[in-house]
């Protein structure tokens, strides 16, 4: 029995890994407590777009839109809420791990090894899936399919398109990741052709991978010219994000951190490097994935915080297992032993089994004191539940007095959302996110409110960093306080 069942995953394996590596993402995936963040941040706006919004035009995203896109898709099919986004999650991590199982057999590890290899991967990243789906995931997934194309494709001109199209792909989940991996496409080509002289190859490869993804780009950006958002597309993904480095500031443990561990990592990764004696195919395959795990090091700026520096060492956690398991493999005896990894990988799956069926139970119970709507597969606290009432009541009964509230906090989502309502930028009043004309265009927004009511935290140690202490400011000297409700000082417009 248990040698047929072996054989059936031997013969089945990417399905079974699928499975296992599905359940694992969905016990810090499937978290029943509400954190107002990047999760509530990225549904609102999908959820904006499910009900008629149109993205860069009525909502303030600074990332190029494939992921908001494939979200609104999904909602539309299966629902608006967090349950359905908690699966969007999990559903990219799961093929961020299955990719990279497939990319470490295509490096001709054996399965066994590559399954070992794909934990390491679940264990450096376990940490970041809480935070919820997420574009910056969903860029690597897709640069791991890039490299499962360069190299499970032999040589021809549908391997360039496809390449090129997932160029493009990347490009427009997350641009400056799509811009490190044009960038390390370039420095990995450069490379090459010093090695091997071969400079028409390589240069009419990316050629034409680069003008297969422009031509997808010019058609991307026609639709939106069409749609009336190509404006905002600019103004936010590209004019407007220099206004991120105004965070560097409240990010300083990190940077000291990054500092210290950038320098590290490529010195070892260099050290690995030329230490790993290799054949061509192996020399081909091992200088892009050290390329291109190297420059995604820069995805860490211009936020340095635990989410980014796991995030962009992914390929290089990669490319480290694949360079080790094969130094050691052929300069130890390590992996003759054979039933201990075998004990390692029956572990792992049964550890991996136990918490996701204890967890995944837990989180379904707890899904019968979920509430309704937008709300539904998350559990808020009898606190959140009477802030989110009292502040969703005053909004309406405003509203039926025909005033406007407007909510100068990073919370604002957790009540706009369940109403229906967009104030765009107003709703996200973040650096970064307010497009060219930054905290300035911000606040010339809020001068020109007329007949509203401003909300601002009573204590402004409740905000968090990316919020613009300049319209604080300009509320609190230019409008009048009429008062407070719940964490928030009231201010009445003066016209």
């Amino acid at each position: 029995m248990l040698k047929k069942i072996e054989q059936l995953i031997e013969k089945h394996d990417v399905i079974f890994v699928t499975i296992i590596m599905c359940l694992g993402a969905s016990i810090f995936a499937l978290e029943s407590k509400m954190y107002v963040g990047d999760e509530l941040w990225n549904l609102s706006h999908i959820y904006q777009m499910d009900i008629g919004y149109t993205i860069y035009l009525d909502n303030n995203v600074f990332i190029t839109p494939l992921f908001f896109y494939i979200g609104s898709i999904i909602f539309k099919i299966f629902g608006a809420n967090f349950l359905v986004f908690k699966i969007y999650n999990i559903i990219i991590f799961t093929c961020l791990y299955i990719f990279s199982y497939i990319l470490f057999k295509k490096l001709k590890i054996e399965k066994k090894f590559a399954f070992l290899g794909t934990l390491v991967v679940f264990i450096a990243t376990y940490g970041i899936i809480g935070a919820g789906a997420n574009y910056n995931i969903l860029a690597i997934v897709l640069i791991l399919l890039g490299m499962l194309i360069k190299f499970g494709m032999k040589e021809n001109l549908l391997k360039n398109i496809l390449h090129g199209i997932i160029i493009f792909l990347i490009f427009f989940t997350k641009q400056n990741i799509g811009v490190y991996y044009i960038l390390g496409i370039i420095i990995y080509s450069i490379v090459q052709i010093v090695k091997t002289k071969h400079t028409k190859k390589y240069v009419k490869e990316i050629f034409i991978e680069l003008f297969i993804a422009f031509i997808f780009l010019l058609i991307a950006i026609l639709q939106m010219y069409i749609k009336g958002n190509l404006n905002g597309f600019i103004d936010y993904c590209v004019l407007g994000i220099a206004e991120f480095n105004k965070n560097l500031a409240n990010n300083i443990l990190e940077q000291i951190y990054t500092i210290l561990e950038i320098p590290f990592i490529i010195i070892l990764t260099l050290i690995l490097n030329i230490i790993f004696k290799k054949d061509k195919d192996k020399k081909e395959k091992d200088s892009f994935l050290i390329v291109e795990g190297l420059i995604l090091l820069l995805a860490q700026y211009p936020i340095f915080n635990g989410y980014h520096i796991a995030m962009s060492k992914i390929i290089l956690i990669i490319y480290m297992f694949y360079i080790l398991y094969f130094l050691l493999k052929e300069h130890t005896d390590i992996f003759e032993e054979e039933k201990i990894f075998k004990i390692i990988n029956i572990v792992s799956i049964i550890i991996l089994l136990a918490l996701s069926s204890i967890h995944i139970g837990k989180y379904i119970y707890t899904l019968k004191d979920s509430e309704g709507g937008i709300y539904y597969g998350v559990k808020l606290s009898d606190e959140q539940k009477k802030d989110i009432k009292l502040i969703c009541n005053y909004i309406l009964e405003e509203k039926r007095n025909r005033t406007n509230v407007i909510i100068l906090s990073y919370r604002a989502m957790a009540y706009t959302t369940p109403l229906n309502i967009n104030n765009g930028v107003l709703d996200l009043p973040f650096l970064g996110n307010l497009g060219s004309k930054g905290e300035q265009g911000l606040v010339e927004k809020i001068s020109k409110l007329k007949n509203a009511k401003i909300l601002i935290t009573k204590d402004e140690k409740d905000k968090i960093y990316q919020e613009s202490e300049l319209a604080r400011k300009y509320v609190i000297e230019n409008f009048r306080n009429v008062g407070e409700i719940g964490d928030f000082l009231v201010y009445k417009t003066t016209n």
